[in-house]
């Protein structure tokens, strides 16, 4: 039987009342069978509200009770505290060993194919969590399931909270895919920087400037990637990730381009009935100028070609 905080309440407030018995004398009190009483007993003196001294029965103060307890808890999360830094320390310079030995002191062998993409996720992860200082990546958009991304969110909190550098550039399509913005914005919330270009030529991950990952075919992915520990192919690496940050714009500068102002939707509906820029004009009481430089402006986020295009690709947004 568990014993309930009535229960226990009651127990204590008898022991109380009528001091120095014994079990069976408490369990008759309490109309219980001794082995139920007994329950009842053991919990108190986890709680540290009794004592058993000479087959006596003892109530103790509640306020030494709590000060023991909490001491007692305190003792066991100080042990559990150092527990944990102790093995995070560990594991952190096991795995950092790892890695060095495995990809960085390979000897002559700088160059390792892996075919197998849950090896390559494996890989990827191992190399991560191993990095001292800095983490480079190209990211292009992709619809990952929201588990494998949910699982690289806690990779990155741990990188980001132990100090690592993470630099990440992705493309200005990231604003298409709802998920893949929305973890930009958060990794970038965290304290990693994020910017976008146009394009990125492929897939591209650098840590500590020693050893990268890049896909065995940019233009599919499901072929596995090529771990590279060369230093001159690295070094290239890092100067064209280099060249496109500079180019890049910071993520924190663009603005939800997945939704259009009020303006620009009204544009859009007048656009769609097939209204001229100049009706468009006078209807919204603005210039001409003006909606022609929202119709280009809207062209652009969309990579439109045509107003036809541009009609297709908001009405696949929500935005008409």
């Amino acid at each position: 039987m568990t014993a309930t905080n009535p229960q226990l309440a009651q127990a204590y407030t008898g022991l109380l009342e009528r001091p120095n018995g014994d079990l069976t004398e408490f369990a008759s009190r309490l109309g219980l069978d001794e082995t139920a009483a007994r329950a009842l007993l053991d919990r108190l003196a986890a709680l540290s509200l009794v004592e058993e001294r000479e087959r006596e029965l003892v109530a103790l103060s509640p306020l030494l009770a709590m000060q023991q307890l909490l001491y007692r808890e305190r003792s066991l999360l100080e042990q559990r505290q150092e527990f944990l830094r102790d093995s995070y320390q560990t594991l952190t310079q096991l795995m950092s060993s790892y890695v060095d030995a495995r990809f960085v002191g390979a000897g002559p062998r700088h160059f390792e194919e892996i075919t197998d993409l849950a090896s390559v996720r494996r890989r990827i992860e191992e190399l991560a969590v191993g990095a001292k200082w800095e983490l480079l990546s190209f990211t292009p958009a992709s619809r990952e399931p929201r588990a494998a991304r949910a699982a690289a969110r806690v990779l990155d909190r741990g990188l980001l909270d132990r100090g690592v550098t993470m630099r990440t550039i992705y493309p200005d399509s990231v604003v298409d895919d709802r998920g893949a913005y929305d973890y930009a914005r958060q990794l970038a919330a965290g304290g990693g920087s994020v910017r976008l270009c146009p394009d990125l030529p492929t897939r591209l991950l650098v840590v500590d400037q020693l050893v990268a990952v890049v896909p065995h075919d940019p233009a599919d992915g499901s072929r596995g990637c090529v771990v590279v520990s060369h230093p001159g192919t690295v070094a290239a690496l890092v100067s064209l990730f280099t060249a496109y940050w500079r180019a890049g714009r910071p993520l924190a500068t663009v603005r939800d381009e997945r939704t259009c102002t009020p303006l620009e939707r009204s544009v859009l509906r007048a656009l769609l009935a097939g209204a001229k820029d100049d009706a468009v004009a006078r209807q919204m009481g603005v210039s001409v100028r003006t909606i022609r430089r929202c119709v280009a402006d809207l062209m652009t986020r969309l990579g439109a070609s045509s107003r036809f295009e541009l009609g297709a690709g908001a009405t696949r947004r929500g935005w008409i």
